[in-house]
């Protein structure tokens, strides 16, 4: 079985997602969380080696201070750099594609192999919304199509007041325009709910209550594949 849970930044997926994984496993039902953004596709591969090599530097004896000032001036012309290439939309389309063939490959191993329910904090929704501009559509609805349809896919809703008061990353105006664009792109798929979390342990039953009705809705499907 597959969930999945998507939203703006502060909307509580990881709280969620964490919760739902740890009420599953109590049930006696094997579960595993995967982040969208760091441990599926290439950006996270590449991520994890960027990490493994920062922590290899700063392991290391601190540099004078002209250096650290030369270093910080490399950084942010580093970062730069890094912004236009992991945010050129182009690009991003391709990888989308390579990480979707490699998520099958995941989806495959978890669920078939290991028997567990595999739990999304994030997904491809999430991709589509972050390349869309709200005006060109048509490919945006083309890779939703190709985007295997998860048993629940959760749309965690919060104003985005809310959500900046979470967390305080992107402003106000900046998450109301990207709300617009998740509840288009959720228009697209099919069987997806809305889950409010203005209440994280109302959120919670809400969503233990809905996954327990696709796993007993599962269940027969299953044993009769067997």
């Amino acid at each position: 079985m597959l969930v999945t849970l998507s939203g703006l930044d502060g909307a509580g997926k990881s709280t969620l997602t964490e919760a739902l994984r740890h009420g599953l496993e109590q049930d006696g039902i094997p579960a595993v969380v995967f982040h969208m953004n760091k441990q599926v596709g290439l950006y996270a591969y590449v991520r994890g080696v960027r990490d493994a090599l920062l922590k290899l530097v700063r392991s290391g004896k601190a540099p004078p201070r002209s250096e650290q000032v030369q270093a910080s001036g490399e950084r942010s012309w580093i970062a730069e750099v890094r912004y236009r290439i992991i945010w050129n939309k182009q690009l991003r389309r391709l990888v989308d594609l390579i990480d979707l063939a490699t998520f099958m490959i995941y989806r495959l191993f978890v669920e078939k192999i290991r028997g567990r329910v595999l739990i999304m904090d994030r997904y491809f929704y999430d991709r589509i919304t972050d390349i869309a501009d709200g005006r060109r559509w048509q490919y945006l609805r083309w890779f939703c199509r190709m985007t295997p349809v998860p048993d629940l896919a959760v749309f965690v809703e919060v104003s985005p007041a809310e959500a900046f008061a979470r967390k305080g990353e992107y402003s106000v105006e900046s998450m109301t325009r990207r709300r617009a664009i998740y509840r288009e792109v959720f228009s697209w798929v099919p069987g997806s709910v809305v889950i409010c979390n203005d209440d994280r342990n109302r959120a919670m039953d809400e969503l233990q209550r809905l996954v327990a009705e696709r796993l007993a809705h599962a269940r027969p499907r299953l044993a009769s594949e067997r």
